[in-house]
């Protein structure tokens, strides 16, 4: 047990060590790449993506849209279901998960793809969307589920990747991109 504390305190202590010289150095996280993940440690980075668009969307909303985050519902005994977005015009209601991570050839995680087709259905919506940051290659495209629902409408989720930086700087017109992801006609 003693060599256990003893093993968990010199853990803490390089952890602290570390944190320490990344402060004192001044080195400053960068988005896109580096030697160190600065940012990862100082911060989460999912909590924080999530946050980040969700204050963005609800500052540039069109006029009769509603955007709430963090809403759940009942899932299964005791356990709640929590998409990060959801938005509501008068006629369509979208459910938006903000995913802070890389996937290969635009294939998203089955997971991700199953946990979207229950926000879809427990929130009676025809289009949901899979947000990531756009790490260079890849581009946003849409699939329908394959088991219709009751309705007998199409229900689909999107993969929708966004630029968080235009040239080194935070991307102004992210919410619009966003917005446009979220349009029918823009359904690959």
């Amino acid at each position: 047990m003693r060599l256990f504390l003893k093993a968990a305190r010199h853990s803490l202590s390089v952890l602290i060590f570390s944190i320490a010289k990344l402060i004192l150095l001044n080195y400053r996280p960068d988005i896109k790449a580096g030697r160190k993940n600065l940012l990862a440690i100082m911060f989460d980075m999912n909590m924080l993506w999530e946050e980040y668009v969700l204050r963005l969307l609800r500052k540039h909303k069109p006029q009769g849209w509603q955007i709430k985050g963090r809403q759940s519902k009942l899932f299964w005994k005791r356990k709640r279901i929590r998409p990060d977005i959801i938005l509501k015009t008068p006629d369509q209601t979208y459910v938006i998960d903000t995913k802070w991570k890389v996937i290969d050839s635009n294939k998203p995680n089955d997971a991700d793809l199953k946990q979207m087709y229950v926000y879809n259905h427990h929130w009676q919506s025809h289009h949901s969307m899979l947000l990531y940051p756009n790490s260079g290659q890849q581009v946003s495209n849409s699939g329908k589920f394959a088991l219709p629902f009751k309705d007998d409408e199409d229900h689909s989720c999107k993969l929708g990747f966004v630029n968080v930086l235009n040239a080194a700087r935070l991307n102004e017109n992210m919410a619009a991109e966003i917005f446009w992801l979220l349009d029918d006609k823009n359904n690959n």
